[in-house]
């Protein structure tokens, strides 16, 4: 039964892939054409790749497809490797010596090298070779990675809201939450928190399978007492930005300047859940703070939470925090899903307290009513992981040479 199953659930996706990955080839110039004026890098990337052969490892190897997107830093190109008839994925980060951003651009391109370097796992994005070319004006940090077939946004933008609550994407889905616990499980066993988990960061293959990617945001956890006495700001060596995570998966502690950890992430994938079953992002707030009126509205906010944090809120936003119901958000999340665990599974992670959150391996225990077979969901523990640091050029090349040692 179970094969039988599988083998449904896999016709379904090739099916369902072939026809995405068509509509993505035909709509990806408009979709970038639409960026062009914030992509100042990419416009370079397209002018330049073709002519700047070099950036390749080995020339002859590889030939240039197309463009599969871009971000504000950069692009991520189709490549074909010639000898082996088989395709890749180039993440091309550009550097501009001049550019204001270049500490952050440093420290954010180390960040995502050591962490597709040092983590292993198959729902994880790995990087196959990293390498830098340097021109008058740029430095170009380079990735090597599998190419995917598309993004859990793609997924989401060529659904209706009815077919994703059918039996099958629901099947699907549950298999795609499966597979993204299993990422985050790992990631945070070995001590690192991703800051911006959202579906444009989770690719896909044609047979279902699942990678998160993008870690330029990751860091190491700075775990610290919370207790009146031990409580403190960090110093400007170890302290967790606010300035972090899309703001539609945006924690409300992290909104709120208070200490966050791997709970952020779990909120980060409670949203993104409850997006898969209803296509749209469930708190789309216009800022921060009416992002977080918007949680704390659908939410409601416990006089334990306000307690538990008190003298750590910042001061414009002390007086707003007072203890309230939340709204029918959640009663309708139930009232709309056709899937009793599902609607357990996005209650249990959409609380405002960090601390009434489950881990990522907790949480796995939901996904047994999936009818795939989910296998052992006792994993083996894994050792942390120190994530490298830099904030200029120079630490960064060496770091880069070091990995292909």
């Amino acid at each position: 039964m179970a094969n039988h199953i599988k083998l449904n659930l896999f016709l379904i996706f090739s099916f369902f892939s072939t026809t995405l990955i068509s509509m993505e080839t035909k709509t990806l110039g408009k979709k970038n054409n639409k960026n062009n004026r914030s992509n100042k890098s990419d416009i370079v990337v397209r002018r330049d790749i073709k002519t700047l052969s070099h950036i390749l490892p080995v020339r002859e190897s590889f030939n240039v497809n197309h463009l599969i997107g871009s971000g504000a830093f950069g692009s991520v190109i189709e490549l074909t490797n010639i000898k082996k008839d088989e395709l890749y994925a180039l993440k091309v980060i550009r550097m501009e010596f001049d550019n204001e951003s270049l500490s952050f651009l440093c420290q954010s391109s180390l960040r995502e090298s050591d962490c597709l370097n040092k983590l292993n796992h198959p729902n994880l994005i790995h990087q196959l070779e990293s390498w830098y070319f340097e021109s008058d004006t740029s430095l170009y940090i380079c990735f090597l990675l599998p190419r995917m077939d598309f993004s859990l946004e793609r997924y989401l933008e060529v659904q209706t809201e009815g077919q994703l609550q059918t039996e099958g994407n629901r099947s699907r889905a549950s298999f795609y939450i499966y597979q993204i616990l299993c990422g985050l499980s790992y990631l945070h066993q070995r001590n690192i928190i991703h800051r911006d988990l959202k579906p444009g960061n989770i690719l896909i293959k044609k047979d279902g399978s699942l990678k998160i990617a993008d870690f330029g945001l990751s860091r190491n956890i700075q775990r610290r007492r919370r207790d009146k006495k031990n409580y403190k700001e960090d110093d400007k060596d170890t302290k967790m930005s606010s300035y972090v995570v899309t703001r539609w998966y945006r924690a409300p502690e992290i909104i709120l300047g208070l200490e966050y950890g791997t709970k952020s992430d779990i909120w980060s994938l409670g949203c993104i859940i409850a997006e898969m079953y209803f296509k749209y992002p469930l708190f789309r707030g216009k800022n921060s703070f009416d992002q977080l009126n918007i949680q704390l509205k659908s939410l409601g906010l416990d006089l334990s939470f306000i307690k538990k944090y008190k003298g750590h809120f910042p001061q414009y936003i002390k007086a707003y925090l007072t203890p309230r119901k939340g709204n029918d958000t959640i009663n309708s999340i139930k009232k709309r899903l056709h899937s009793k665990e599902a609607y357990k599974l996005i209650d249990s992670i959409l609380r405002i307290d960090p601390d009434q959150r489950k881990e990522a391996h907790e949480l796995l225990k939901f996904c047994q009513y999936s009818e795939w077979e989910v296998g052992d969901l006792n994993f083996s523990k894994v050792s942390p992981v120190q994530i490298e640091d830099c904030e200029n050029m120079n630490d960064l090349k060496k770091s880069i040479m070091k990995q292909n040692i």
